[in-house]
Formats: C-alpha cells, structure tokens, sequence
C-alpha cells in the first residue's frame, strides 16, 4: 500500500514541473520527507523507471540535467 501511494506521489510530483527531470537519488530524497519507509520509496522509483506512465525517462548527455543535483550521466525520468 505504501509503495502505491509512493509511486502516485512521484508521479504527481514529476507532472506538476513538466520538462524537469530528475534522477533515481534525488527522487529517493525527496520521498524520505514523506511517511513511507525508504524501502517503499525505492521500489516505487523502481517501478516508474521501469514502466513509467505518462512519463520520460532519458538517458542523454548533457541535454536533461537533473533539476535537484545537476548529474549528467545515467537514467533521470521527468514529465514531457
């Protein structure tokens, strides 16, 4: 149950600031605020990575920073 509610959080999240992108640790941060375990947070960034609906997941360079941190390099998942 804790990992839906995580998983729509994100994805609610995400879709409010369309054309940011943001990576798996910065998503993990910014659900530890939230009353889920950190487990839960995980395996609900997890599962948007691997399926995300309604939303962009990028691998390019340079082109998508993430918008908390700034990495440039690996996987980040925004909304279009």
């Amino acid at each position: 149950m804790g990992e839906e509610l995580a998983r729509c959080h994100v994805g609610a999240m995400l879709r409010a600031r369309p054309g940011r992108y943001y990576c798996a640790g910065c998503l993990a941060r910014g659900l530890d605020t939230a009353p889920w375990t950190r487990f839960e947070a995980r395996r609900a960034i997890a599962a948007l990575f691997r399926r995300p609906i309604g939303l962009r997941t990028t691998l390019r360079l340079r082109h998508n920073p993430c918008g908390d941190c700034g990495q440039l390099i690996g996987a980040r998942l925004g909304a279009a």
